[in-house]
């Protein structure tokens, strides 16, 4: 995970640095900025996870900055001294991650960063790389709605069509049902997120497509179906 800390406080910053490196997940990067035009000079040339901004920044706010600034980071985590409606309402606007406050930073941050780390191995675990034809082809889960075995090759089905490749069902199972894919029969899973209506053992997808439930994965099916849903 590489991450920016940008706080116009050198001694937070030293602070922070200490507890961010004592989280038990794998920080490749940790850069720290007082100036926010060091920053953003960075930011151009980094490619950063995190960004971690503090909300008062001398004469603007961290939130001023992000508006003003193309800072293209996909997760921001606001630092504040104090808790406050308005900060919550303006960080739901500004699509900001979470914030965290100073007098409770170590807690909060650690939890921040930790989610974080689940949701960045999460969509790395997304795409799967497959061999078709000789060559390795990268296929992006989330537009998988189903995929079943047929003797020695798996079919993975988008909205309009199906590729086949030779492999093992088994070998990718944990990966389709971390995907949020789940069982209608033994050799056949559908994406939960493409269900349209789950009938009497019939589920059927939102492209039409229907498939018949197994009497065994009627039960397991719908309870994650109703949880995605």
């Amino acid at each position: 995970m590489k991450i920016a800390l940008l706080d116009d406080s050198a001694d937070f910053i030293e602070f922070a640095k200490t507890v961010i490196m004592k989280i038990d997940i794998n920080i490749t990067k940790l850069d720290t900025f007082t100036q926010s035009s060091d920053l953003i000079h960075a930011a151009q040339d980094y490619s950063y996870d995190v960004l971690l901004i503090d909300y008062e920044l001398g004469d603007k706010t961290g939130l001023e900055l992000l508006n003003s600034e193309q800072i293209q980071t996909p997760y921001i985590i606001l630092i504040t001294m104090h808790r406050s409606l308005s900060i919550a309402k303006d960080c739901f606007k500004c699509d900001i991650f979470r914030y965290v406050t100073k007098d409770n930073f170590e807690t909060e941050i650690t939890e921040a960063v930790c989610d974080i780390n689940h949701l960045l191995k999460r969509e790395c675990n997304r795409f799967l790389t497959v061999i078709y034809k000789g060559e390795n082809l990268v296929l992006d889960l989330s537009n998988i709605i189903a995929v079943y075995s047929v003797a020695h090759y798996v079919y993975f089905m988008n909205e309009k069509d199906s590729l086949a490749v030779r492999l093992s069902l088994n070998d990718i199972k944990s990966q389709l049902i971390e995907n949020d894919f789940e069982y209608v029969k033994s050799n056949t899973l559908v994406n939960l997120h493409y269900i349209a209506s789950i009938q009497k053992y019939k589920v059927i997808l939102k492209n039409k497509q229907f498939f018949i439930i197994s009497h065994s994965k009627y039960k397991n099916l719908y309870k994650h179906y109703l949880g995605v849903h």
